[in-house]
């Protein structure tokens, strides 16, 4: 499965992303959406995916966006969409995709979490995701915990970890 990355090269976050993605001896598609627009049809698949509204896409500090007054008016999700394809600068970026998942690596945090890095070290250490502060599932560094409470977004990206997940008791 091939990852995908939708970004703008002059923007920090995004070499950022690269670099990173470089440096860790990923695999991955660098597409530059000012030069290849992203097409409608994938944009909304790209939203499905992420499991964001387009709004929540938006860069709302762009000047473009001041200027069409979008914080003031009432649009629905396709008419972002639309203007969104229309002006890319009203994309967030960089756009991470792999197979059937994509996130917003914005900050670029996410995507080291979701350890596109595949440098896992067979240390075991407190998981470093969990949302839930009483969590001790053991993971390796880069590794996801895969307790139910602490699953990812992004499963596929990480390598299993060595440890069997836990299970919560019903209640």
């Amino acid at each position: 499965m091939t990852i995908v990355v939708y970004q703008k090269p002059t923007c920090t976050t995004c070499r950022q992303v690269h670099a990173m993605l470089k440096d860790s001896g990923v695999d991955f598609d660098a597409v530059n959406y000012y030069v290849d627009p992203i097409p409608k049809s994938k944009l909304l698949e790209l939203l499905t995916k992420m499991r964001i509204t387009p709004r929540e896409l938006l860069r709302t500090k762009e000047t473009i966006y001041k200027t069409l007054k979008l914080a003031e008016r009432d649009l629905s999700d396709n008419e972002i969409v639309d203007l969104m394809v229309k002006h890319p600068d009203l994309i967030q970026r960089p756009i991470v995709e792999k197979g059937a998942r994509a996130i917003l690596a914005r900050p670029r945090r996410p995507l080291e979490r979701d350890s596109l890095r595949r440098r896992a070290t067979s240390r075991a250490t407190r998981c470093e995701r969990a949302p839930d502060p009483a969590c001790a599932h053991p993971a390796s560094r880069f590794s996801a915990c895969w307790s139910v409470a602490c699953r990812d977004r992004m499963p596929e990206l990480q390598p299993p970890s060595p440890f069997p997940p836990t299970r919560r008791a019903p209640g």
